[in-house]
């Protein structure tokens, strides 16, 4: 029987910063810094506003930061939920290249400096984390083939509880037990339809597939250490994800396909330059991507430019990219 999971988990309890490549650091490096400046550009945006204010209402009290200007301290699952809606409020943050439909840095960044601000943890660890749960969540992007799409699943909210889980596992510094334990837990957590994107309507919920992401894995994380137990085939299993979110659809073997030699890592791919064409209606968005090599700074729309301006000013937002 295939225990691809318990691999998984194996491989994220005990992978170490000194053995991770130099390039695949600093491509972990180049994700968070890119993650922090769409946070920061995302803030202020009015459904932005609305994610920051229930995390502020219900996770008063806590040491973990809300990114952005004046951001208030939160309980780390709250402001996980609110810097992974901000990382993805307006369509900037990272991805994969091939697409995944994962979004690295909205969901492993925004958990993982949730709980190493909460437990005063340093920048190794938290690399060190970033990387693990991208290795586990590109792999299981990779793995559904995008037939979870297919099916009306929004694919990071998905797929991004498990890479959370993992880079919380990490900084609460999990053994293989516990980790597979986080995985079996994030599983009931996977959520997001993708309704928004046929009605045209609603579309502010897509930033929220994010947040849920990165506070899943909080969530599941913190249960797992507390000794909570999740089933130890979530991914493979008869009513795993594979199966219950794609279907027929999928391929296991690329969950474990180059574990800890061929790193996933260096496929997070940023957004050079999103923005809106003047031309078109607001909703129009065209990507000019940046693969893995030669990264320049991100150049954000200017919030005076046409396009940028009406789209802000938009009453309905526009259905988006489904990944």
């Amino acid at each position: 029987m295939a225990k691809e999971t318990a691999e998984l988990a194996r491989y994220a309890a005990f992978c170490r910063y000194e053995d991770i490549p130099s390039d695949v650091i600093e491509r972990a490096k180049q994700c968070i810094t890119d993650t922090i400046a769409a946070v920061i550009f995302g803030y202020d945006l009015p459904w932005s506003r609305i994610v920051v204010a229930f995390a502020e209402k219900n996770g008063v009290g806590g040491n973990s930061r809300v990114l952005g200007p004046g951001g208030p301290r939160v309980h780390a699952p709250a402001a996980a939920l609110a810097n992974g809606a901000l990382a993805h409020a307006f369509e900037m943050d990272n991805l994969t290249w091939p697409s995944t439909g994962v979004h690295p840095g909205a969901t492993l960044l925004a958990s993982g400096l949730a709980v190493a601000q909460e437990r005063g943890m340093g920048g190794r660890e938290l690399l060190t984390a970033v990387v693990a749960g991208a290795e586990v969540m590109i792999r299981i992007g990779r793995a559904t083939k995008h037939s979870n799409e297919g099916r009306g699943f929004h694919a990071p909210g998905t797929t991004g509880p498990f890479g959370a889980a993992v880079a919380c596992g990490r900084l609460m510094r999990f053994d293989a037990e516990r980790m597979r334990n986080a995985l079996g837990i994030a599983g009931s957590l996977a959520c997001g339809l993708l309704e928004f994107a046929r009605s045209g309507t609603g579309a502010m919920v897509k930033r929220l597939h994010l947040g849920r992401a990165a506070e899943s894995g909080v969530l599941a994380a913190s249960l797992a250490g507390d000794g909570f137990t999740g089933p130890a085939s979530v991914l493979e299993g008869e009513f795993g994800f594979l199966r219950v979110f794609c279907g027929s659809e999928f391929d296991p073997y690329e969950l474990t396909d180059g574990l800890g030699d061929s790193y996933a890592t260096r496929s997070i791919m940023l957004k050079r330059f999103p923005c809106t064409s003047p031309r078109t209606r607001p909703c129009k968005r065209f990507w000019i991507y940046a693969p893995s090599t030669a990264m320049r700074p991100r150049m954000s729309p200017p919030s005076t430019s046409p396009a940028t301006t009406r789209w802000r000013a938009s009453t309905t937002f526009p259905p988006p990219p489904t990944s």
